[in-house]
């Protein structure tokens, strides 16, 4: 009998770290809602994890980097 994986596997965790979001988001005028941050970082090249994880941002007004980047952190912990 196989053991059950101690963790879901689905959703896979994110692949990357806080500083790949905030070399994105470095010149974005907050505040900001999950849309303008994805369109923000699509202009800046990101690659598709890092847009796949702002698609997974709770859809609130962002105030600051270190607030999404605080958020970041939740999600990554949680996957």
């Amino acid at each position: 009998m196989q053991e059950r994986p101690s963790r879901p596997t689905d959703p896979q965790p994110f692949r990357f770290g806080a500083t790949h979001v905030a070399e994105c988001l470095a010149d974005v005028h907050f505040p900001q809602d999950r849309e303008g941050l994805l369109r923000h970082a699509r202009t800046r090249g990101a690659a598709a994890d890092v847009l796949e994880f702002l698609s997974r941002l709770p859809d609130w007004r962002y105030e600051s980097l270190d607030q999404v980047l605080g958020t970041a952190n939740t999600l990554e912990e949680a996957a």
